[in-house]
């Protein structure tokens, strides 16, 4: 892995110049950016991953121009920014749907089976994630059990969530052991 940046310029519209003519290059390992509020960290990772373009200079990373091919990056590299914001008059899949264009996935169809299997995970995820607080309540109640869990059915690529599964155990003494399922 390798990035190299030369003379890299960006001035805003209000004429503040976050980046002057910064050449740096990163190989493999860890790298971190630290410096004040205004330095041009939150600049610099914007430019590097595509979200906006320098004044001047260039930015390779593993052989890709990233300013020529930013399609080719954006198969390769992942940002999320400290503060993210989202669009707020975009459904899920809308957004989803957007960020998959960005990452360079331009067939239709393979954009939208891909989100639906990522809204599918994420809704089995949430229902787990409730049943799981629900377990935590019911375990403070004594001489019982309870269990959640959820199968998926293509553990390689972890898609494809099928069932979700709720087991309760209350062990009564003078009526032995109580079990209830739903599936």
């Amino acid at each position: 892995m390798s990035l190299i940046i030369e003379n890299l310029t960006k001035t805003y519209s209000n004429k503040v110049k976050a980046l002057d003519n910064l050449s740096l290059e990163i190989g493999k390992g860890m790298f971190g950016l630290l410096g004040p509020n205004g330095a041009g960290k939150s600049t610099l990772m914007r430019t590097i991953a595509t979200l906006q373009s320098p004044d001047t200079g260039s930015i390779t990373f593993n052989e890709i121009n990233v300013i020529e091919d930013q399609i080719s990056l954006r198969k390769t590299l992942g940002y999320l920014p400290q503060s993210f914001g989202v669009y707020p008059n975009m459904s899920a899949d809308e957004l989803l749907n957007y960020f998959a264009k960005l990452k360079g996935i331009s067939d239709k169809n393979e954009r939208k089976a891909l989100i639906e299997k990522l809204l599918e995970i994420q809704k089995f995820e949430l229902q787990y994630k409730r049943a799981s607080e629900k377990v935590n309540e019911v375990n403070t109640i004594p001489n019982t059990e309870f269990g959640v869990g959820y199968f998926v059915s293509e553990p390689e690529t972890r898609t494809g969530a099928q069932r979700f599964k709720v087991s309760a155990k209350q062990m009564l003494p003078w009526f032995g052991t109580i079990t209830s399922r739903e599936n």
